[in-house]
């Protein structure tokens, strides 16, 4: 048995919003770039800026956990629901996420390996169900602890700076990622010029399994600040087929304090 669509919804754009900042130290100085004779910088650049603005490669294991709290409001059609989330991850690809709304707490725990669902109702009642099939297998993609451009270093030869653009009105470059790609879900990523990081990511078109049409999905990323050091998008904004489907909103983190391996089991 799988954990339901609404949840699917819920906890897949936590954390992938998650994957959204970077595992260094520092900050870098800018390059500028031509953008009137369209002087593309190349993926190599981008992702050598992307290090340098984050204290270099060598800082890069130095970001082991990390606790994150916030909220979030989700939309469904004409209603929307708020819930408070706090989530963990521990460096590689350990996650719990913490769902609290209407009095009900959901719990969504992947190990590396197994993953769960815990719903506790008001009265103490809980259920359990593991998650298995295509929704573990997206979780597992989900859980990765690096910035998702970062996760991208072993496959720069897919990638593809094809244009200077804005997001929002803040200089970036596009850069396309390969159909072929093992990491082909994603379609296209938005780095920011100044402090190179995601402004926004498209996924590759999915097929709904209700309605059987291609479905699109983005992500914005915003409100970017300098948490000990390292940079947090504070802000997210997921899009299906251009309607506006989830606001996440970070209100603390705290990194490296030490998580538990029981932590992500039941």
């Amino acid at each position: 048995m799988v954990i339901s669509k609404y949840l699917l919804l819920v906890f897949l754009p936590i954390c992938f919003l998650f994957c959204a900042f970077p595992n260094a130290h520092g900050q870098g100085q800018s390059t500028k770039y031509n953008l009137e004779i369209n002087e593309l910088p190349s993926v190599h650049e981008v992702f050598t800026n992307f290090a340098s603005h984050n204290g270099g490669l060598q800082n890069l294991s130095l970001l082991h956990s990390a606790i994150i709290t916030g909220n979030m409001v989700s939309y469904f059609g004409d209603s929307s629901v708020q819930s408070n989330f706090k989530l963990y991850r521990k460096s590689p690809n350990k996650m719990k996420v913490q769902l609290s709304s209407s009095g009900i707490r959901t719990d969504i725990v992947y190990n590396g390996e197994q993953g769960w669902n815990r719903i506790l109702q008001k009265d103490g009642k809980q259920k359990i169900t593991e998650i298995e099939g295509e929704a573990l297998k997206k979780l597992s993609a989900s859980s990765s602890f690096n910035t998702l451009f970062y996760s991208l270093k072993d496959y720069l030869f897919d990638l593809t700076v094809v244009e200077f653009s804005t997001v929002r009105g803040r200089p970036c470059v596009r850069i396309d990622i390969a159909d072929d790609s093992l990491v082909s879900e994603y379609r296209s990523i938005w780095i920011d010029l100044e402090h190179y990081q995601e402004l926004k990511v498209i996924l590759k078109e999915e097929v709904d399994s209700v309605t059987g049409k291609s479905v699109l999905s983005e992500v914005y990323y915003s409100e970017h600040k300098k948490v000990n050091g390292f940079y947090v998008a504070h802000k997210s904004e997921h899009y299906t087929d251009g309607t506006l489907a989830k606001v996440s909103n970070i209100t603390q983190v705290k990194f490296n304090k030490g998580l538990f391996d029981y932590i992500f089991t039941l």
